[in-house]
Formats: C-alpha cells, structure tokens, sequence
C-alpha cells in the first residue's frame, strides 16, 4: 500500500459513475490545503464541467461522475479547459499536473476496490462565504473584535459577530443572501473579501466595516448605501486577514483599536 507524505493534503474521490468504467475511488494529493480549495473552487464553477455532478461532502471527501477517462482528466487535472481567471490572476492547468496527484485504489485491488481509511486526518478550517464569524486573535484567543462606537475595538469581555463574504466587482459590494453572489462557497486565501456587521436582534447585515484611511487608519463602521448594498472599496484578501499583513492593534486614548496598514503590518486572526 502507498504512504502518503505528512506535509501533504490529502482527500479521498468517489466516482459514482458505474457504466463501463465501474465505480473508482481516488486519493487525491495535493501540496497544501488551500491548493485543494483552488482546485475545488475551479471544478465547481466552471459550466463544463456540471455534467460530472461533482459535490464537495467535506474538505477530505469528495465524489462526482466522471464516466471515462476524459472526465476524470478534466475534474482532477482540468486538462483540456481552458485556463481560468481568477481575481485578475490567469491560473494555467499546467498548475494541477505539478500540484495533484490522483492514485487510483483499483491500482491496488481492481475495479470497485475500496481503500482502507490509509490517509491522516487533516483538520482544516473551512470557510463559507455569507456565513457569520466572530473574529479573534490567532495569538491570545480570549481577544476578540468588538465593534463599539463606531469603530472595531479589541475586547476580552464583548464579541461582535460579522457577515464574512466574497467581494464582487471593484466597488466592494455583494447581494442579499438569497441572491448573493458564491453565497456558501468555499472562499479561498486570495478572494476580496467584505466584513459586514450584522444586527444582533434581526440578524440582517445593516453595515460594514472599512479602513478610514484607504493606506492605513483605523476600522469605522459604515452604513449600508442604498439598495446596492455598497460596503465602499476593499482591496484587502481572506488571506491578509487572516495573516500578518493587514489588520493589527493599536493603542490609543485607553483603547485597544483595530487598525488596517497596507505595509505588511499585522498580526494572526481567526475565524470562529
């Protein structure tokens, strides 16, 4: 039986299909968790692809109807799409040929073979676009963002839950959760990302919270313009939030405020 590297991300792929080719599972390799993501997030939107009814159960678990060969290189190696373009990024296909491995169980024990539960349990956060989260320090999680008067503040005894979504366009604005936009996918390192606040008593999103300086300041709660929804412009990513890049706090007045710099000065937050 193959081992499978430590360092790696792994997951498992049914092929529910059962026609000439019989019913496979896969291991999937991938270099790292948010490659998985990637790859998850191309295969799921991409209209070429629907006829193979891919479905993501969990980030380890994931099943389609690939039917032949041509189905299989297509949704595990996207050989034979055309590249994508994602966030102003061309990403090439070649990428996955370098970044993924499948192994076949039938490799092993023939058609219908099914692996053994041979890869480790890897826990990922999993993150959902239009889902609410509080958000606190990776470092000291006992410190959470607190929105009060008017301004995103660091506290140890009060929480503000906020709506965490996939930007859309260049203004920084998203739909209404029935219409949104991706509303449930699975947002990715590099997505543009709106924080909204929410209303504790009716759970609707009234506002959101930006930088008050387009360079560095920091965060004010703005209120929803309008229909549009309009958050006002946002240039930070899921990963600059989530990292030392963007979001750090800064003492003043007796107050802990978050501030945002877009000189890579930040600390580690999490979403929970």
């Amino acid at each position: 039986m193959a081992t499978y590297p430590a360092g790696a991300f792994h997951a498992y792929f049914v092929d529910r299909f059962n026609g000439n080719t019989g019913k496979r599972q896969y291991v999937l390799t991938f270099a790292d968790s948010s490659v998985a993501d990637f790859w998850w997030r191309l295969v799921s939107e991409d209209d070429s692809l629907k006829e193979y009814e891919l479905c993501r159960i969990k980030p380890q678990y994931y099943a389609g109807s690939l039917k032949s060969h041509d189905g299989i290189n297509k949704c595990l190696y996207l050989m034979g799409i055309e590249n994508r373009h994602d966030d102003h990024n061309t990403v090439s296909n070649a990428m996955f040929v370098r970044a993924l491995l499948a192994t076949s169980a039938s490799k092993y024990g023939g058609l219908n073979y099914v692996l053994p539960e041979c890869i480790p349990v890897q826990a990922v956060p999993e993150y959902r676009s239009g889902r609410c989260y509080y958000i606190r320090s990776k470092v000291t999680p006992h410190e959470y963002w607190h929105l009060q008067h008017g301004y995103v503040q660091v506290s140890r005894t009060e929480r503000t839950r906020f709506c965490i979504a996939r930007a859309l366009g260049d203004k920084g604005t998203f739909l209404a959760k029935d219409t949104m936009a991706g509303y449930e996918t699975i947002m990715i390192p590099r997505d543009r990302i709106i924080i909204a606040v929410v209303d504790k008593n009716t759970g609707l999103l009234i506002g959101g919270i930006c930088p008050l300086n387009e360079l560095h300041g920091p965060l004010e709660y703005r209120q929803r313009e309008g229909s549009e929804n309009a958050y006002g412009s946002h240039d930070y990513t899921l990963e600059q939030l989530l990292t030392k890049q963007c979001f750090h706090v800064h003492s003043a007045g007796g107050q802990s405020l978050v501030w945002y710099s877009q000189n890579n000065v930040g600390e580690d937050w999490e979403l929970v």
